[in-house]
């Protein structure tokens, strides 16, 4: 099932130097869609049997397959998929259901490592591994680099995890939701970003790195938005 994904992703991203992707939901090709659905209903099984007291609940939506760029060449905002960064700024909203992304290696790989330096973690993902966080509050860093002429492929697979007899809450319902909108949105400018030519591109790219600062440092963050709001009524007082 795998190989087909891989397959599909390096014809599809061949001879790009940016990182690539596809929203599951949008394959055409019958026999990768089928793949990816067997694929993310096992790690809905897996996720189960950890989370026993908990609801799984699958957000297609967002389920992506993805052709990594190397971290020793990102540029632009590919730079943000690779240095340490939150994956989104929403641990603060209400509610016990966690946003939770799985990564699924769908090629051999020994030579790129995902690190997670709050927990002393260290994987790399070959064809058939995979390493579940929590969206928005796990650290993550992709070190290493891909070999010429090879593609690193993975499937980025979202699920709510919540605690029993809360999955129809409706603090459940807005941390999908929200976790849905900023998903598409931020993949969006980050894909708009990745290889800037223009100087709308060049500030779009920078934006996207200089949000990935602020969610790595909440405290700056704070002070940041603090500066805004003063200059802001400055200029309307």
């Amino acid at each position: 099932m795998l190989a087909n994904v891989a397959a599909f992703m390096k014809a599809r991203s061949s001879g790009s130097h940016t990182a690539d992707h596809i929203w599951a939901l949008d394959i055409r090709d019958a026999g990768v869609a089928q793949s990816l659905a067997s694929v993310a209903r096992g790690i809905a099984e897996s996720l189960g049997e950890r989370f026993r007291a908990s609801k799984i609940i699958g957000v297609p939506e967002v389920d992506e397959v993805y052709s990594a760029v190397s971290p020793r060449s990102a540029g632009g905002s590919d730079r943000s998929l690779v240095d340490c960064h939150y994956d989104a700024p929403l641990g603060w909203l209400p509610g016990s259901a966690v946003f939770y992304r799985v990564i699924v290696g769908c090629t051999d790989n020994i030579h790129v490592q995902t690190s997670f330096p709050q927990k002393s973690i260290d994987v790399v993902l070959s064809t058939g591994d995979f390493v579940g966080m929590d969206y928005s509050r796990d650290l993550h860093c992709v070190r290493g680099g891909i070999p010429e002429g090879q593609t690193r492929v993975l499937l980025k697979l979202h699920y709510i995890i919540a605690p029993a007899g809360t999955e129809e809450m409706l603090t459940t319902h807005l941390i999908r939701r929200t976790n849905i909108v900023w998903t598409r949105m931020s993949r969006y400018l980050m894909r708009a970003s990745a290889d800037p030519t223009g100087p709308v591109e060049h500030m779009v790219a920078l934006l996207v790195n200089m949000s990935r600062v602020l969610m790595n440092n909440a405290v700056v963050a704070v002070g940041a938005l603090v500066v805004i709001l003063v200059l802001g009524f400055s200029v309307i007082l």
